[in-house]
């Protein structure tokens, strides 16, 4: 099964900070974040212009995804996260949801290397 979209299927697409283009579509907005986080519609713009710099990602091992924590306020919360994952043939970077978080979560620090 080939990872295809149609470019109405797509809400946006920018670079991350491993300069791979990272894929947000309207689905993901219609199912998953109009329905359990509405608050973070309102940042959808913000991440868009962000999505190259954030202050850090973490890799979670259960899901198979990455986190990557922005500075971006949401909901009375200091920090967005969103969820990376690749998926599909051949692999394609989605983001499957994000939302408001207090503090950065632990795990292994993909970025910044240190």
């Amino acid at each position: 099964m080939a990872t295809r979209f149609k470019r109405r299927d797509i809400a946006f697409e920018g670079k991350d900070w491993k300069n791979r283009t990272v894929t947000l579509l309207r689905d993901t907005i219609k199912r998953h974040i109009a329905l359990y986080h509405i608050e973070e519609l309102f940042v959808v713009n913000a991440l868009q212009s962000k999505l190259s710099s954030p202050i850090a990602v973490v890799w979670n091992p259960g899901a198979k995804s990455e986190q990557a924590v922005y500075e971006i306020p949401c909901n009375g919360h200091p920090y967005l996260q969103v969820i990376i994952k690749e998926k599909g043939w051949p692999k394609k970077a989605l983001i499957v949801t994000f939302y408001g978080v207090d503090a950065i979560p632990k795990g292994k620090k993909l970025w910044p290397v240190q």
